[in-house]
């Protein structure tokens, strides 16, 4: 499991999809400014609820991004340990013979 969550190709399609979704959000962020403005002046919690019942793209864009992000994290984090681990195994003993 860490090792496929560790791969290069996760990452590569994991930024990918990031540039599609920050790209989805520069465009709806120029049709839907003050919903965005809103996200700043607010909690998260409040802004997600308000936002889902009128906005729904708007939400699931956010929720996207997050889903992403934990990816891309989960990621690096398999990366590290998987990269980490293989040096840090212990060398086999050498066969010590008894006289």
């Amino acid at each position: 499991m860490i090792q496929r969550l560790s791969s290069i190709r996760l990452t590569y399609y994991s930024l990918w999809i990031l540039v599609l979704v920050l790209a989805l959000g520069t465009g709806l962020s120029l049709n839907q400014k003050e919903i965005f403005k809103a996200l700043n002046h607010g909690d998260l919690y409040t802004w997600l609820a308000m936002v889902w019942q009128d906005y729904p793209l708007a939400a699931a864009w956010f929720l996207a991004l997050g889903l992403i992000a934990v990816c891309l994290l989960a990621n690096g984090i398999c990366c590290c340990l998987s990269r980490q681990l293989v040096p840090a195994r212990p060398l086999p003993l050498p066969h010590i013979r008894s006289r």
